[in-house]
Parts: structure tokens; C-alpha cells; sequence
């Protein structure tokens, strides 16, 4: 009688085989937790980012008289009933921010010239998104600001929050406003 040869595999090598992998895949698993964590607390920061970055804005669209002075404001900038700019607790997503804004007039001296996008000229027609139909016409006198006059304000946001493992973390954007209107 002739000898078959089974070239399968037995029950106790797919055990230690299947143990080798899982032995394999534990700290696999664990590193994909800190991975999730990670990104988590990066989405955090990004959030945070964007809302400095849409409060900014928007106090830089409202007029100069508009903008409270003082170093730590969390109530709403507000023209009559309307809220122009939301400040202090903001909640997105599941996650809790605090928006504070910091406003000071800031001594100062510069020249300008005051220049006019001037839209009325026909040839060729003023078209707002296309550069080449911009006609600027510049006042050939320069206009001097000094420092009693107290016409930039130094604008900070902060945006601040707590991670889940009770780390404290901010966000702070600066920019300056002046107010050339006369």
C-alpha cells in the first residue's frame, strides 16, 4: 500500500499561529487608541483656531466707536438688539471654549494716503472679482495720524479650553485696527 502524504496543517500549529497574532496585535491596538486621542485633541485646537479666526473677523468688520475697550471682555458686542460679536462661552460639538477679547487704543504716528476704488468709470466696466478693472485714484497729500490722537486699538482674542485630561489650553490672536475716517 502505498504512504499519503498530507501536506495540510495540524489543530495545534493554527492555535500557536493564531496566538502569535493576537500576542502581535495587542500593542497594535493600543498605539490606534493614542492615534484617536491624538486627533481628537488636534480637531480641539483646529476648532479653536477657526473660532479666534471668525471672532477677529468680525471685530474687524464692526466701526472703530463700536470696539469696548478693556482687558478682558466676554460680553457680546452688541448694536441695539443684535449681537455683532458672540464673546465668552461657545460650545461646538461636545467640546466647551471660552472666547475673550482684549482691547486697547495704542499711541501712535503714521502717514497715509486715503485711496478711492473708484467703480464709476465705464471703460473698462468695474467688475469687483477681476483686478484688472480696478481704478484706484490716490489723494496726492499724505495724511498724518500722531499719538494723541489714539486712532489704532491693539485687538486680541483668546480662545481657552479644558482637555479632557484637565490640561488648560489657549489661543491667542492679535491684530491692529486703526480708524482713518476723519
Amino acid at each position: 500500500m502505498p504512504l499519503i502524504k498530507n501536506h495540510g496543517t495540524s489543530l495545534v500549529e493554527v492555535i500557536l499561529a493564531t496566538g502569535i497574532m493576537a500576542f502581535a496585535m495587542i500593542p497594535i491596538a493600543g498605539m490606534m487608541g493614542y492615534g484617536i486621542k491624538g486627533n481628537q485633541k488636534d480637531f480641539r485646537a483646529v476648532q479653536a483656531i477657526q473660532l479666534a479666526e471668525a471672532r477677529l473677523n468680525q471685530v474687524m468688520a464692526i466701526d472703530f466707536q463700536m470696539i469696548p475697550d478693556g482687558d478682558d471682555i466676554t460680553d457680546d458686542i452688541s448694536s441695539g438688539s443684535q449681537v455683532v460679536v458672540p464673546l465668552g462661552p461657545e460650545t461646538i460639538g461636545q467640546a466647551g471654549y471660552e472666547v475673550h477679547l482684549e482691547s486697547s487704543l495704542v499711541d501712535s504716528s503714521f502717514d497715509f494716503y486715503w485711496v478711492d476704488l473708484n467703480p464709476s468709470l465705464p471703460n473698462p466696466p468695474y467688475v469687483a472679482t477681476d483686478p484688472a478693472t480696478w481704478v484706484f485714484i490716490r489723494d496726492p497729500t499724505a495724511k498724518t495720524l500722531a499719538g494723541s490722537d489714539r486712532r489704532l486699538r491693539r485687538l486680541k482674542i483668546t480662545v481657552a479650553w479644558k482637555e479632557p485630561t484637565n490640561q488648560d489650553r489657549k489661543i491667542e490672536l492679535l491684530s491692529y485696527k486703526a480708524d482713518l475716517s476723519d
